[in-house]
């Protein structure tokens, strides 16, 4: 059996410049942010005696040809990467569901193409399958996503990525002294909103904005224009610094995404915020496309996390993961 776990990603700043309705118009797209220890795994089995494929996610199927598979990103990525003739067995697994702001779509489909490959004893670089991945969902599947998230998947680690026209992409990673790694764990917390949503629709707005409403290319600019400082905050642990940004960077995101009045009215959402307007929090964001799933919030240590606990909002502490797209083999016991 083989198995691929790849680890799910927080953006800090820089989101949505990493679309080509903003790099491909000459800009430079930007982000930072780190994979963390949350996981999608997916198993792989080739069994010897089996009548069809079998493939299972929420559902079961079972196919003879990949083209016969009703899930979207297993049929592309099996046309694409599996032959015909061999028989496969493949399962996923992710440690939190998809539509919550961890860049799961993406990511998923990095770790099935990094499985694939390696089952076809082909090679990739974490480059390689970021690329293999975005152009079946972005140039087949026609879904509005951007690079960021299946690189922050690929990489793994704390990293710094630039976009550039033509599908470019540019990594350096982000290095941390480790007693600031063991201070990220204690001041930066997921906290869910009990809310998941479809990206799809949010993104499309998005892209649409991006192509044609200069005002919104401002804001994304604006956006961008906060990373490099982000970047030296994050590095020199000054984290009241880069909270205080990403507040600024989210609500920007607001004006630019239309959903300052959506998200006042969406009750869940609102009554966080308004909790999370405290002393012992430097700055918070809703993750991914927004609309639901996890806020990202940054406070100081300890009082952060027991002003969240008190508050009920059971904060998830956030460890970096540094190992990226991972894949191995099993072995059984004889």
């Amino acid at each position: 059996m083989y198995i691929a776990r790849i680890p799910l990603r927080v953006s800090l700043l820089g989101g949505g410049s990493d679309l080509p309705e903003y790099y491909e118009k000459g800009e430079v797209g930007e982000v930072i942010g780190f994979a963390i220890k949350k996981y999608i795994t997916i198993y792989a089995n080739l069994p010897l005696l089996i009548d069809k494929s079998t493939i299972k996610y929420s559902k079961t199927e079972t196919f003879n040809n990949p083209a016969e598979i009703v899930h979207p990103t297993f049929r592309e990525a099996l046309k694409k990467y599996w032959n015909n003739s061999k028989k496969i067995e493949l399962a996923s697994f992710a440690d939190i569901r998809s539509g919550t702001g961890l860049g799961s779509s993406s990511i998923f489909i990095v770790a099935l193409i990094g499985l694939l490959k390696k089952l076809n004893n082909q090679s990739f670089t974490p480059y390689s399958i970021t690329m293999d991945g975005f152009n079946i969902e972005r140039k087949i599947l026609k879904e509005p996503v951007g690079l960021q998230d299946g690189a922050f998947g690929a990489y793994g680690g704390c990293s710094h990525f630039k976009f550039h026209k033509g599908d470019k992409l540019e990594h350096a990673s982000i290095n941390l002294y480790q007693h600031d790694i063991e201070r990220i764990k204690e001041s930066f917390f997921l906290v869910f909103t009990k809310q998941s949503r479809s990206a799809s629709k949010i993104l499309k707005n998005l892209t649409h904005s991006l192509n044609n409403d200069s005002k919104k290319k401002q804001y994304q600019n604006q956006i961008v224009s906060l990373v490099e400082e982000g970047k030296k905050s994050l590095q020199n642990g000054e984290y009241k610094t880069l909270g205080n940004l990403i507040l600024e960077s989210y609500k920007l995101k607001k004006e630019l995404n239309n959903d300052k009045y959506e998200v006042s009215q969406n009750s869940a959402i609102n009554n966080i915020e308004a909790l999370l307007k405290n002393s012992s929090i430097y700055g918070y964001k809703l993750l991914g496309a927004g609309g639901g799933g996890f806020f990202l919030v940054i406070g100081k240590i300890d009082e952060c996390k027991e002003y969240l606990t008190s508050v009920g909002l059971n904060p998830i502490p956030i460890e970096i993961d540094n190992l990226g797209c991972n894949i191995f083999r099993t072995t059984s016991a004889e």
